[in-house]
């Protein structure tokens, strides 16, 4: 603040004064990436997140699949299904698919009761109780597996990683002393 003051008394415009503000936080920024750089621990783990991204983001997609295909399959067996004018909740949770995935979402992240989940589609076929059952199960248990599949591979490779890099400046400082 005390330097734009100056910059306005002296006649400088406002751009510059700018630019020298955004010189001076770029300055700011290329200092703590090389201060970052010497904490060890935090380059790798930002370099495990890098080596894990791509997972995620599939296992995540194979998840919205899997989620799709299981709220289609439940949306169906209620279409099939002659629904009477006594059962409106059925209609009302699985009527669509948007209904049928919030309702398996629901039921995945605690969002609703699982009487309230499954108790509907007891009404169709006692299976499709076993099948919300087995999608859940499914769809809890893969993810995490994966998920935690992905950070031990990473911590691994950035193991190795590591063992390489102290490697190669051990060479690189041993050709220079030669």
């Amino acid at each position: 603040a005390g330097e734009i003051a100056k910059a306005a008394a002296s006649g400088q415009t406002a751009g510059a004064t700018m630019n020298a503000w955004h010189a001076l936080r770029l300055i700011r920024i290329f200092r703590l990436l090389r201060v970052l750089r010497l904490v060890d621990g935090l380059d790798r783990f930002a370099w495990q997140l890098r080596a894990s991204a791509g997972l995620f983001v599939r296992t995540a997609l194979l998840l919205a699949v899997f989620t799709c295909v299981a709220a289609s399959v439940i949306t169906q067996a209620v279409a099939d299904h002659n629904v009477s004018v006594s059962s409106p909740v059925l209609k009302q949770a699985y009527g669509s698919i948007s209904l049928s995935t919030v309702s398996l979402l629901r039921s995945m992240y605690a969002g609703s009761s699982w009487e309230d989940i499954v108790g509907p589609l007891q009404e169709l076929h006692p299976m499709m109780t076993a099948f919300v059952v087995a999608y859940v199960i499914f769809a809890m248990l893969v993810p995490l597996n994966v998920v935690t599949g992905a950070f031990v591979l990473a911590t691994q490779l950035s193991k190795d990683y590591g063992e390489e890099r102290k490697l190669t400046e051990a060479l690189a400082s041993a050709a220079e002393g030669a």
